[in-house]
């Protein structure tokens, strides 16, 4: 029996096409049965069909200092096309293992990237590598902003947990990193 999950196939179409791109080899597969395979990612729906709150790309990485993604500048592209799509309220990326090292156990971690809808300046968050901003119809809709921007960002590396860490600790002071009981 087919199922039918209403918009969601159309509204990950975009990003189905930017994932294509990557060699097919280690792509991520469905491990529970309520999680649609839709290569090379997976994404969850609700039992409504409506389109899932969450959803995790998962590239199957061969090891954690290496991205078939590239640098940061390519993953602040695709950031940036959830971002828009989406109309996310943040975006996230990096490994899952940086959640146990994250400052604060109540909000956003900034991992290697975090989106947020606000327009932020150096200013505001010195300690960021790089602030892109993301644009909708030549309007600023909100920024990345990057912790690590030589390097793949590695949990391993104590000076990439410190660079996001610290970016945690400057936006969560300005009242700029939300708690998640607030999203």
């Amino acid at each position: 029996m087919t199922r039918s999950y209403g918009k969601l196939p159309a509204l990950l179409k975009p990003l189905n096409a930017r994932l294509e791109q990557l060699p097919n080899e280690n792509r991520a597969g469905s491990t529970c049965a309520r999680t649609v395979k839709s290569r090379p990612f997976r994404y969850t729906v609700r039992d409504s069909d409506e389109l899932s709150d969450i959803f995790e790309i998962s590239l199957g990485e061969k090891s954690d200092d290496s991205s078939r993604l590239g640098l940061y500048n390519a993953i602040a592209e695709l950031v940036s096309e959830v971002a828009i799509i989406y109309e996310a309220l943040y975006v996230t990326f990096g490994p899952r293992a940086y959640q146990d090292q994250q400052v604060f156990d109540n909000r956003l971690g900034v991992s290697w990237m975090l989106y947020l809808p606000h327009a932020l300046t150096p200013a505001q968050v010195p300690e960021a590598r790089a602030l892109i901003p993301v644009m909708r119809e030549d309007k600023q809709q909100g920024t990345i902003i990057v912790s690590v921007t030589d390097d793949v960002f590695d949990v391993n590396n104590r000076d990439h947990v410190k660079a996001a860490n610290d970016i945690e600790i400057r936006l969560a002071d300005q009242d700029l990193l939300p708690r998640f009981v607030d999203l």
